[in-house]
Formats: C-alpha cells, structure tokens, sequence
C-alpha cells in the first residue's frame, strides 16, 4: 500500500476508549498524561514486576480496525485530534507510532482477544481531553480533602453488580476507618451485567438513604471494563494513588492478586507496587451468612464449615433478577431487589394498581403505583408470619 499524500489529522475512538484516556490524561496510571512509546511497552510488557512509570499490563493504545480501517502505513500528524461520534472530543500531540503486536495486552482492550491478523498501529504521544469528566470529579474531591481536611482517606472499588449486604458490610467497616472513603463504581464485566444506570441509580439509592454523605466520595467508571478480578490488580492501587488515596481495600476473591502466604504473613502480587507509592493495601476476607451463628460473618472469623454458610456471589444474584425472581433480604436490600426487578422487566403486569389495591391495605388516599412499589410490598408480605 501506498503512503497518501495527506497526513491522518484524525482518528475515531469509541466511549470506552475516551474514558480511559481521559484517566491518562489527568495521570491515573503514572504516565504524566503520556501515551507510552515503543520501548516503554516492550519494557513493561516483559516485565514481571512493575516499573516506575507503567504496569504490566500495557497502556498501548492502537486504533481499531471498526472505527478507522486500515491505517497501516500511513502517515500521522504531529497533532491528532480525536473524533467521537462525529464530535472532536481531544487530541495526540507529539504523537509517534510503532509497530502493532498481538501479544500485548493493552488496557484498551483487557477482556478482548486479538484474532485479527492485521491491526493498526500504536499511537504514543501526550493526551489532551476537551471536557474531561474525570478532571472535574478530581478537582471536586480535592476541594473536598481540603475542606474537610481528610487525612486518613481510603479507596475501595465497587462492582455493585448489584449492590449486596456483603458490599454494604464492606462499606461501613471501610468508612469506620477512615476520614474519607473514595468508592469508584465501576462497570460490570459479565455478560449478564447489570446495566451500568440502573447500577448508579440503585448505589445513589443506597449511599443518600443508609451511608453518611459527608464521608464518602463517589466516582462513577462507566465505559471501563479494565477494573474485574480477573485483570491486573496493579491499576487499581495506581487509579487509588493518583486520586489522593492512602489506603486501598480489596478483597481475597480477586483473581488477580495473587494471594499467598509465607511464615504467616500475607502477601500478594501488588506488594511491590504498594510498597513504591506508599499505598496500604487492606485485603478483606469473604463475607458469608452464617445459618449456625444466624448473623453475617467473615469466613476468617466463622467457626462452622463452608456447608453452613451463605454466599453472596453476585453472578448467582443476577441469574434470579434476570429471571424475574425476588432474592432473599439476606442477601439484598428489598429496595435495591424492587429498582432492579422494575428494569429489567418493565411493563411486567397488565394492571398494577388492581394488584396492589386487592392485595394490600392502604391508609384510604389514592395513590398510583409502580411495578417497583408492588415488589417492595411482595417481599415485605413474604416476610410475614400468621398464625390460625
């Protein structure tokens, strides 16, 4: 193929790709707003500990073949603007290119498979974003770690997928702790996940009705499937460090940890990258519902077998939603359950408001009712006992 004569000026990038370079650019990863160059990415990829400036899973960044066809040996611009859905959103200055490699494994496409034999270039190059979100929230938290003069501040990451007594469990213990707590509500990466407004919607629900607001700060991570327990735990201590957090919580479950023991200490994966950026990391044990102790406890803690204890996995959660069932109270707050029900089946009755008038007893004041309103008094009703 032949070089053209006109320079690439412009390039197209999805949401997922906005968002995380809008990360970079306000330094999340420890690159300094850089999009790493060739020898940064050959450096950290065949690496097994973290360097100074980039982990192990790459920051390459490549424009996909859906969005711009084939650019292979064409020629970049010094300055590349960013283009999303016929919208210039940012730009690459200085910006380079390299060859392509399908062995790295670039935050950009964490959970995907290269199987295509051609792929564009890599792109490096400083990161301008327009209307970066994430730099708005940044400086909205640090106003906040000002005023209230936060010291102790921690971070923890929450899937919410959804939002389950063991999640609430882990909040509170985190917020007892510490002056603030950054919570980052990131996307689900099932795929039977929840949708990600519907997520935000029921965690706003729950942080205004039963959390003390002044204590937490929220930031919302839609369009990022890079934070699973599947994927590199070492970008959550770099995103929990770059917001200005000193204490990092994760729990034993995450795949990527590397959790193991020597003389009695627990060690993980990211003990090194802790260890450099000052970080604390708290891994938390798993927590179950135990039917001998009848109340909520750790599996450290727990005296009874596995065969006694109720799990809260979130996948089996889901299956019930997505089925159209009710979970228990134990597992979920009748709220969160009612919200979730309401979006993933709309419109599920014919007549609501003759179910909820024959069923249940009201205070004489019409009042229209929603599908959410009867889930909440369905499960309120399967609580109650009689007696004849």
């Amino acid at each position: 193929m032949e070089l053209i004569k006109n320079k690439i000026k412009e390039i197209n990038i999805s949401e997922k790709e906005l968002s995380i370079l809008s990360l970079i650019e306000i330094n999340s990863f420890n690159t300094n707003g850089f999009l790493p160059n060739k020898e940064e990415v050959f450096k950290a990829f065949n690496t097994n500990t973290i360097s100074e400036n980039i982990s192990t899973c790459t920051l390459a960044f490549s424009p996909s073949f859906e969005l711009n066809s084939n650019l292979n040996n064409c020629v970049f611009d010094k300055e590349v603007s960013l283009k999303l859905n016929d919208k210039i959103v940012g730009k690459i200055t200085k910006t380079c290119t390299f060859e392509n490699d399908k062995a790295y494994t670039s935050i950009f496409n964490a959970n995907t498979c290269k199987l295509s034999k051609e792929l564009n270039p890599c792109l490096s190059g400083k990161i301008e974003i327009f209307d970066n979100e994430f730099k708005k929230v940044k400086l909205a938290l640090n106003k906040k770690i000002a005023k209230d003069n936060a010291k102790k501040i921690t971070a923890l990451l929450l899937n919410a997928d959804p939002i389950t007594r063991a999640h609430e469990r882990m909040l509170r213990w985190t917020i007892d702790k510490a002056d603030l707590v950054i919570i980052f509500v990131v996307e689900g990466y099932d795929s039977n996940s929840l949708n990600y407004e519907a997520k935000r919607e029921c965690f706003e629900y729950y942080a205004k009705n039963f959390l003390p607001l002044e204590r937490i700060f929220p930031v919302y991570l839609k369009n990022i499937d890079l934070f699973s327990p599947y994927l590199d735990p070492n970008y959550e201590c770099l995103l929990a460090s770059s917001f200005g957090a000193n204490k990092l919580v994760i729990g034993q479950n995450h795949q990527g940890l590397g959790l193991f023991y020597d003389n009695n200490l627990a060690h993980t994966a990211i003990d090194e990258l802790s260890r450099k950026s000052g970080l604390e990391l708290i891994v938390l044990p798993e927590f179950v519902f135990c039917n001998k102790c009848n109340v909520m406890v750790s599996t450290k803690s727990c005296p009874h077998g596995a065969h006694h204890h109720i799990k809260y996995r979130s996948s089996m959660i889901r299956e019930m939603l997505h089925s159209g069932l009710i979970p228990p109270t134990v597992l979920v707050r009748k709220e969160i359950s009612a919200k979730l029900l309401a979006h993933l089946h709309p419109n599920r009755f014919k007549n609501v408001q003759m179910i909820y008038d024959g069923l249940f007893p009201s205070n004489g004041i019409i009042e229209k009712r929603s599908d959410e309103d009867l889930y909440k008094e369905l499960i309120t009703l399967y609580q109650t006992s009689y007696m004849i």
